[in-house]
């Protein structure tokens, strides 16, 4: 048993509201919070710290999170915890691990979140072949102690039925929609969370002027195929390519599919959005979006990411993982990264902004910005002469001139070895009539010639295109 911890004169932050209480004293015994006031006293034997000028918060649970299951689970639980996360739910399991559990066999390191819930293994079209097998999988999962069960890659037909099982046996379903679902009936008969959106296509059909054909497109499509039954040792073949595809399932879409994207955020209605909002508030149909795995899935060799900081805390072999990763999703060309022009010829214009711009156009202009810096830092020079009309202007401390010669000019000083890596925010773009206004801030970093320090040179960087 831990000694009671007194934090002194700190600044709390009301989750429920966002209000502050400057100058409050938290009073924990045992890893719980016991009380919060000002002027408390300290128990016996109590640790005090003075946090005057910081702010306290409770912990953080980290709903979607997949550190078990992975060999040593000790360094990447004891990263979350030193990082505020006081308890995360599992989106994966076995069976092994479940009856572990139910054992008291599974033991975490006492520097460790809590583990608050966790599934059996993904419902896939390998043990959901049938209406028969998807509830048999759900029975047997719920058997050995499933606090609720996972879609991941099985059909609309399958999801109803495990579904259907689930909420019989009292446990909830969770996860990704299948292609083509109707989103609103599997919210309205009882799914707890929508993990990543829905993961492809998912609410976004939902938010569209155009969302029958849309949902008929997306069912057609079938993006990962697998057996309708067990075969042996498929169970480790799923596995391993169920891997391979969680590090970006972007990377299974073709060009029908990016087509279907692009018609979906052509279509986006807002109305349409805030009334799938209230559907799903009055279901109690969570969302845990994980957007920064949406940024990594759709912008995966984004410059930034290689040169994080936070990569000293990541495994070797995990880096390489995700490198390996990165070179692929370089073969999506620039045509297929920008949405498409208003007013080319076979687009519509989609939906109007506040502004007075279009999604489409908006959508368009941050992609270029976007994949210029990422050209320049990559070394891709023709495609970073791609973003340039040749009567383009372009204006530096160091260059001034059109674009296909500041294209020459970086390409020069990358050669002679003065080059830098661009950490870009997202841009905040305006469109004003056939033109566009975007602003990114960002950081330019660059290393000296010894290669181990870095200098950090912030500004924000300014386009107008027309």
């Amino acid at each position: 048993m831990t000694a009671p911890l007194l934090l002194r004169r700190g600044t709390v932050v009301d989750t429920r509201d966002g209000s502050l209480r400057p100058g409050t004293d938290v009073l924990a015994d045992g890893g719980v919070i016991t009380a919060v006031g000002e002027g408390l006293d300290a128990p016996r034997g109590a640790t005090v710290v003075d946090v005057s000028g910081r702010y306290v918060v409770p912990g953080y649970n980290d709903m979607h999170a997949h550190p078990l299951g992975h060999g040593d689970p000790a360094p990447t639980l004891e990263l979350m915890l030193a990082h505020g996360i006081t308890g995360f739910r599992q989106m994966h399991g076995d069976l092994g691990l479940l009856r572990a559990r139910a054992a008291g066999e599974l033991r975490l390191s006492a520097a460790a979140p809590a583990l608050l819930a966790m599934p059996g293994p993904l419902l896939t079209m390998l043990n959901t072949g049938t209406a028969e097998q998807a509830a048999a999988t759900v029975r047997e999962q719920v058997a050995a102690g499933a606090d609720f069960v996972k879609s991941a890659a099985m059909s609309k037909e399958r999801f109803f039925d495990a579904q259907a099982e689930a909420l019989r046996l009292g446990v909830p379903i969770v996860g990704h929609l299948p292609a083509g679902i109707d989103v609103l009936r599997a919210s309205s008969i009882g799914m707890k969370s929508v993990e990543h959106f829905g993961s492809g296509l998912g609410v976004l059909a939902c938010c569209s002027t155009d969302e029958p054909a849309l949902r008929e497109a997306s069912g057609a499509r079938s993006r990962l195929r697998l057996p309708p039954a067990r075969l042996p040792f498929m169970d480790r073949v799923v596995a391993a390519v169920m891997r391979r595809v969680v590090l970006n399932p972007v990377l299974l879409n073709k060009a029908e599919d990016v087509e279907i994207l692009d018609r979906a955020v052509r279509t986006f209605d807002e109305h349409h959005a805030h009334d799938l909002a209230a559907r799903f508030a009055a279901d109690g149909t969570w969302h845990v979006p994980t957007l920064i795995r949406q940024k990594t899935s759709k912008f995966c060799d984004d410059p930034s990411f290689a040169a994080d900081e936070d990569l000293r805390y990541m495994a070797a072999a995990t880096r390489r993982t995700w490198d390996r990763v990165a070179a692929r999703f370089g073969r999506f060309t620039l045509a297929h990264r920008h949405a498409p022009v208003r007013g080319a010829p076979g687009r519509d214009e989609g939906p109007p902004r506040r502004d007075g711009g279009h999604v489409s156009d908006v959508a368009a202009a941050g992609q270029v910005v976007l994949l210029e810096r990422q050209a320049r830092d990559r070394g891709w020079w023709d495609q970073m002469r791609a973003c340039y009309w040749p009567d383009s202007t372009v204006g530096l401390s160091w260059y001034t001139g059109d674009g296909p010669g500041f294209v020459d000019a970086s390409r020069a000083m990358a050669a002679a070895g003065n080059a830098g890596v661009h950490r870009l925010s997202p841009p905040v773009v305006q469109v004003v009539g056939d033109r566009a206004f975007a602003e990114v801030p960002a950081a330019i970093e660059v290393r000296t010639d010894a290669g181990r320090t870095a200098a950090f040179y912030a500004d924000t960087l300014r386009w107008l295109s027309g």
